[in-house]
Order: structure tokens, then C-alpha cells, then sequence
């Protein structure tokens, strides 16, 4: 257990608070033996959205299903420099073609051109973040990388993650799921 942060899942049931984990008592009071006399903050975070669940389908059942039918062991560039490239790439013209809510957040592509035996930098797209994209454009996403995945054969679900896997993927595609 890291000692500086503890995380627990829990509903809101009637006022009281339930935990998701049996070992959640457990981990509290380890936590607080280990971290006595220290100033914690507490936090709550309601995460029964869709897009809490899209980002969980996502990173739990598909982009390491994808990197283990493509032999990759870097999820991170498998996701950012293979999938989102292929996937969500747009085409521009400039940098003012970037809409408000992907400026900050987007990977912008470039490529060099040579003018008058100068080197150029255009800018010809960008590559959003998923947390820029709407509900319906992460949906439409998350169904082309199950297509790459399904099209794979070197990949599997253990049998015992299927039931939770399909709930997610039931929120996670479904926008007015709570």
C-alpha cells in the first residue's frame, strides 16, 4: 500500500457510506497507524458517469487487449502514438483551426517543408485528448478500437472478468446509464 495516499470505492447508501471492498476497514486502519499525527485531506468524487466508465472500459479491457494481440508491452505509446494517431487525427490548415476545447490538451502534428532551402514547421492536424472528446465521439472511439481489437487473435478476457466487463461496457456506452 502506498503510505502517502489511500484510495477506496464506495456508495452512498441512506446517509452511511459503503465500501465496495470487504478490506476496506482493514486498509483505514493500517493507514491511519501508519500515517499518525499527519494532516490528511479527504476528498469525494462521484464517478457513476459515463465518462468515468468509458475511460475504465477503455484502459481495462481494451487497450490491453489490443497491446496483447499486437505483442506491445508500451500501452502508453500503443494508445497516444498508434491508436489516437490512426483514429483521432484531424486535418488543419493552421493552428486556429483547433477548436476552443482541445487548445492546451491536443497533440498538434507537424512536418517540415523546405522553402527557398529553408526549413519550414507546419502544423497539418492535431490529435485530441480523450477528455476533450464528447460522450458520442469517445463512444465512436472506443467502438473502432474494439474493431482493431476483435480483428486480433493473439488476445483474451479471463473468463472470471466477463460479467464486469460487460456492465462497464453497458455504462460505458450508454450516455444516461444512472
Amino acid at each position: 500500500m502506498n503510505k502517502l495516499k489511500l484510495t477506496l470505492t464506495a456508495t452512498i447508501e441512506n446517509g452511511k457510506i459503503k465500501y465496495k471492498s470487504d478490506k476496506s476497514e482493514e486498509k483505514i486502519i493500517k493507514f491511519k497507524e501508519e500515517n499518525n499525527f499527519k494532516e490528511v485531506e479527504i476528498s469525494f468524487e462521484i464517478i457513476d458517469h459515463p465518462q468515468y466508465y468509458q475511460h475504465k472500459y477503455f484502459h481495462g479491457y481494451v487497450l490491453p487487449q489490443i497491446a496483447m494481440g499486437m505483442g506491445e508491452s508500451n500501452v502508453d505509446y500503443l494508445c497516444e502514438m498508434v491508436l489516437k494517431q490512426q483514429l483521432l487525427f484531424v486535418p488543419i490548415e493552421s493552428e486556429r483551426d483547433i477548436p476552443k476545447r482541445h487548445i492546451g490538451k491536443c497533440r498538434t502534428v507537424s512536418k517540415v517543408q523546405y522553402l527557398d532551402g529553408e526549413e519550414i514547421i507546419i502544423t497539418i492536424g492535431y490529435v485530441p485528448s480523450r477528455s476533450t472528446l464528447t460522450f458520442k465521439e469517445y463512444k465512436e472511439f472506443i467502438l473502432k478500437c474494439e474493431e482493431i481489437r476483435d480483428g486480433l487473435s493473439d488476445w483474451m478476457i479471463p473468463l472470471e472478468e466477463l460479467d464486469e466487463m460487460g456492465i462497464i461496457r453497458e455504462k460505458a456506452m450508454n450516455e444516461t446509464h444512472s
